[in-house]
C-alpha cells in the first residue's frame, strides 16, 4: 500500500480538489490516481512534471478504481447511472474501455454502491446481493 503526503491539487490543468484512492495508488513510480471531489473525474499526477491532469470524466460518480497489477490501467465501475458498467482506461489514453455490463446486476448497497475490485490475475471482483426482499407472515397456533 503507497502511503505518501497529498501533493497539491491546484494547478492550471484543474482546480478541484481531488484524493487518491485506497490500493496501489502509484505505478512505476512515475504517477498517481486521485478522484475528484465530486468523484466524477480520474485525475493523474506525474511525480516528475508534479502537474495533475484530468484523465477520464464520467456522467456520474466513478466508482473503486484500482490498478492493475502492471499499472498500465486502472479499472473502475460507474454504477450510479442506468448504463452501470464496469471499465478500465489506460495510462495515455483519454478514453475507458467497456469491460462488464452490470445494469442488470442486482447489487447490495444504497444506491447500488457495492464494493467493486481486481483479483490477482486482475480479473473483475464483483458484489451482487442475492438476498430476498419478500416479507412473510405467518399465523402460529401453539397448543
Amino acid at each position: 500500500m503507497f502511503t505518501a503526503s497529498r501533493p497539491s491539487v491546484k494547478s492550471s490543468s484543474t482546480s478541484c480538489d481531488a484524493r487518491p484512492f485506497s490500493g496501489s495508488g502509484v505505478t512505476s513510480n512515475r504517477s498517481m490516481a486521485a478522484l475528484s471531489a465530486d468523484s466524477r473525474k480520474l485525475l493523474l499526477y506525474d511525480f516528475k512534471t508534479q502537474k495533475w491532469t484530468d484523465w477520464i470524466t464520467e456522467p456520474n460518480a466513478i466508482g473503486f478504481p484500482s490498478w492493475s497489477r502492471d499499472g498500465r490501467y486502472v479499472h473502475y465501475d460507474n454504477t450510479s447511472t442506468k448504463e452501470a458498467a464496469f471499465l478500465r482506461v489506460q495510462v495515455g489514453q483519454t478514453r475507458s474501455e467497456f469491460l462488464i455490463d452490470l445494469k442488470d446486476m442486482h447489487r447490495y448497497g444504497r444506491y447500488g454502491w457495492a464494493w467493486s475490485g481486481l483479483a490477482l490475475d486482475d480479473s473483475a471482483l464483483l458484489v451482487r446481493d442475492v438476498s430476498t426482499d419478500e416479507i412473510y407472515s405467518l399465523d402460529v397456533e401453539l397448543p
